[in-house]
C-alpha cells in the first residue's frame, strides 16, 4: 500500500524508503522460513523477527522526527494509512513496546515514579552511569522484553539520524547525544505511558560519565557528572521553515 508523506528535504526520503524496502524483504524471509519444517529455520526466524522489529522501529522514528520538525499546520495534514502520523506512530509503539512490557510484567529496576528521579535511576541501573561505566544489555532487554528493545533501539536511531540530518542541511548546530545510552532514557515515558506522546532531543540530559569514561562508545559525546540543557530552541527554528522546504515522497509500506 502506497502512502504519500511530506518530509524535509535532505536524506529523509531515502532513509524511510530504504528501510521500508528492507523491512518488506525481511518479512518475506520470515514467511519463507516459517513455511519450512526445519529446526535451524525456526532459530533463524527468531533472529529475523528481531531484525524486523528494529526496522519497524527505525521507520517510525524517522516519521516521528520529520513530523516533530515541521510547522504545526503542515504536520496536521500528515496521514499514513488514513491515520494522522503522530497518532499512528504512538499507536504502533504502544502496540509493540508498551503492550509487550505489560504482558511480560517487565522489570522496572526502580521504585521511583517521579520522572526526574526515575530518569536518573534508570541511567544508573541500565546505562552504568556512576557505577560499572558500561551499558548493561541484559537489563535493557529486561526493561523492554520480548524483543521490544529492538523496536525502541530502532526508533531512537531513526529519530536521531533524521533529526540531526535535517539540522545539518539547514546549518543548525546541535549537541551530540547517543540514541541507545541517552535518548531512550530521557524519553522513557514515551515508551512506557500511553498518555505521553512527546519524544524530544531537546531539554535536560544526563551526562553522568564519571571517572572520564564515555559509556556510549561515541567519542563525540562529552562526559562529566552533571546535567546539561541541549538543543534548546532547535525545534522552534525547524518549525519556522516555510512549506517550500519540504517535499512529498511515496512510501510503499504498510504496518
Amino acid at each position: 500500500m502506497k502512502n504519500e508523506l511530506t518530509i524535509s528535504k535532505g536524506n529523509s526520503a531515502t532513509r524511510i524508503t530504504d528501510m521500508a524496502a528492507k523491512a518488506t524483504e525481511t518479512q518475506s524471509i520470515i514467511d519463507a522460513l516459517s513455511a519450512t519444517n526445519n529446526k535451524t529455520a525456526q532459530a533463524l526466524v527468531k533472529e529475523q523477527k528481531l531484525n524486523h522489529l528494529y526496522q519497524l522501529g527505525y521507520i517510525l522514528g524517522c516519521m516521528k522526527a520529520d513530523y516533530d520538525c515541521m510547522p504545526d499546520e503542515l504536520a496536521a495534514q500528515q496521514k499514513f494509512n488514513g491515520i494522522p502520523v503522530n497518532l499512528l506512530v504512538k499507536m504502533k509503539i504502544d502496540e509493540m513496546v508498551l503492550d509487550a512490557r505489560e504482558e511480560a510484567h517487565a522489570d522496572d529496576f526502580t521504585r521511583e515514579t517521579e520522572y526526574s528521579r526515575k530518569y536518573r535511576r534508570l541511567c544508573e541501573m541500565i546505562c552504568g552511569y556512576g557505577y560499572n561505566m558500561s551499558f548493561i544489555e541484559d537489563r535493557f532487554e529486561r526493561f523492554y522484553p520480548n524483543g521490544s528493545h529492538k523496536v525502541v533501539e530502532g526508533f531512537a536511531t531513526g529519530y536521531s539520524e533524521t533529526f540531526h540530518d535535517i539540522c545539518n542541511v539547514y546549518g543548525i548546530e546541535t549537541a551530540t547525544t547517543d540514541p541507545k545510552t541517552q535518548d531512550i532514557w530521557k524519553n522513557f515515558e514515551f515508551f512506557t505511558k500511553r498518555e505521553v506522546h512527546e519524544y524530544t532531543l531537546e531539554g535536560l540530559y544526563h551526562y553522568m560519565y564519571n571517572g572520564g569514561v564515555n559509556c556510549s562508545g561515541n567519542p563525540n559525546v562529552p562526559y562529566g557528572s552533571n546535567m546539561r540543557m541541549v538543543n534548546e530552541g532547535v525545534y522552534q527554528k525547524l518549525k519556522a521553515r516555510s512549506a517550500c522546504e519540504f517535499e512529498k515522497t511515496q512510501v510503499n509500506f504498510n504496518f
